[in-house]
């Protein structure tokens, strides 16, 4: 999966981490696309917001590898 919020000392690939990304309850939203290395989309990635560590919120990417939080 995508890991949104902090990085894992124990990160095995392919996941991709998103740090700090300001996101705000209530008053915004995350969005993003996740590719390989070499920039292909990846659709049906699990796609995980974390705060704290812990899970918050959890998505799918769409065919286009596009995420909304």
């Amino acid at each position: 999966p995508v890991l949104l919020g902090e990085e894992s000392a124990t990160q095995e690939p392919p996941q991709t981490v998103v740090r700090d990304s300001g996101f705000s309850p209530g008053t915004g939203g995350i969005a993003g696309q996740v590719t390989d290395a070499t920039g292909g989309l990846i659709p049906g990635a699990s796609v995980v917001l974390l705060k704290d560590g812990t899970p918050v919120r959890e998505t799918n990417t769409g065919e286009s590898g596009a995420f909304f939080f």
